[in-house]
């Protein structure tokens, strides 16, 4: 992989990261105000399950995180030494 790839690739994966980050706040604000009881899961709203929605970003947000370090951690070996 060539450098610029691979820069492109650790940018865009923090990028997503905070945007997960954020999704993830979000929920929990939706969470806290769109819902009537504290147990309750489903938005009064929109009528979503913000529990399942928290729960999958959360799961991605692990996983671009997981990306990021493997991507970090195994750098010498995926940048072509040439550059070409």
């Amino acid at each position: 992989m060539k450098v610029k790839h691979y820069t492109f690739l650790i940018i865009s994966l923090i990028i997503l990261a905070l945007i997960f980050g954020f999704g993830i706040i979000n929920t929990m604000v939706s969470l806290k105000y769109e819902t009537n009881f504290d147990n309750e899961c489903v938005s009064t709203i929109s009528g979503d399950n913000l529990c399942n929605s928290l729960r999958n970003i959360k799961y991605l947000f692990y996983i671009d995180l997981i990306a990021i370090l493997i991507l970090l951690l195994f750098q010498e070996k995926i940048i072509k030494k040439n550059g070409f």
